[in-house]
């Protein structure tokens, strides 16, 4: 199934969900009230997840004229998937990582950090490309930003309720460290279930078999794939919860807890569901 087709099933389900709880408990005039103010808040969220996304990772528009050869190779990738070029924005922050996102069809884009920009070579920075184009070619971009809407919402809760447990605890641990996200932690098997409701990661897998088959070598998917892992080993702090399932390989393997947050397979796997083999 499409990705888009997925995380449309996904708010319907969501809406289903929402709707019943409150005909249950408040009757059908507050199931109706619950879905309107649902859809009307998803809309406004939509309206300015780019907006959000921008401030956040303070993105800025790629210039056409740049020394390297990424923009290049994202070009030869849509033309061969038949497909318009999307936006593609870099960040100066210290993540050596890459992901995509999407508002409607017309309007996907592709964020990829300056730092890891000025890492891989131009042979890898082609591979980056032909695997970002054909998460935007599968709508996992659009999927992406959907997802998002709803995740922030629980993440929102649950770590706002977290903050709650360690004023009322008197925990002063790191907030990076599981007993400071208490309530998240708990929660996490509910939010994996989300995000493979709205974006399985078999999706993840169609991409890296479609980038393979446009580069025509699986061993540079799975090296760059593994070199984005390693990279994200070393990462000192995380990107916020609620952006992680965003990126090409997880930025938060560092954390022993996040195991249910960690929404992307493995290396591992994707590398067996491509190769066949561990290691290629």
């Amino acid at each position: 199934m499409k990705s888009l087709g997925r995380a449309t099933i996904g708010l319907i389900i969501t809406y289903l969900i929402v709707s019943g709880l409150f005909y249950l408990l408040l009757g059908p005039v507050a199931a109706v009230a619950a879905c309107l103010l649902l859809l009307g808040v998803i809309t406004y969220s939509h309206m300015f997840f780019e907006k959000k996304l921008t401030k956040y990772f303070k993105l800025e528009e790629l210039p056409a004229q740049n020394p390297y050869t990424f923009l290049n190779s994202v070009q030869k990738y849509c033309n061969l998937a038949k497909i318009n070029l999307p936006s593609i924005y870099t960040s100066k922050q210290n993540y050596d990582q890459a992901f995509t996102f999407g508002s409607s069809y017309n309007k996907q884009s592709i964020v990829i950090f300056s730092q890891l920009l000025d890492k891989l070579s131009p042979k890898e920075l082609d591979t980056l490309a032909a695997l970002l184009v054909a998460q935007v070619n599968n709508k996992s971009s659009i999927s992406n930003t959907i997802s998002s809407l709803f995740i922030s919402f629980i993440f929102f809760a649950t770590q706002s309720l977290d903050e709650l447990f360690r004023f009322l605890t008197g925990v002063k641990e790191s907030p990076l460290k599981r007993r400071a996200n208490l309530i998240t932690y708990l929660n996490s098997p509910i939010i994996y279930s989300y995000l493979c409701l709205f974006h399985p990661p078999s999706q993840l897998y169609k991409a890296d078999k479609l980038a393979s088959e446009w580069t025509g070598n699986k061993q540079n998917i799975t090296r760059l794939l593994l070199k984005l892992h390693t990279y994200s080993l070393k990462q000192t702090t995380p990107p916020p919860l609620k952006y992680s399932h965003l990126f090409l390989t997880s930025p938060l393997t560092p954390l022993d807890w996040t195991t249910y947050l960690i929404w992307q397979p493995n290396v591992k796997k994707r590398t067996l569901k491509l190769v066949g083999h561990y290691p290629a």
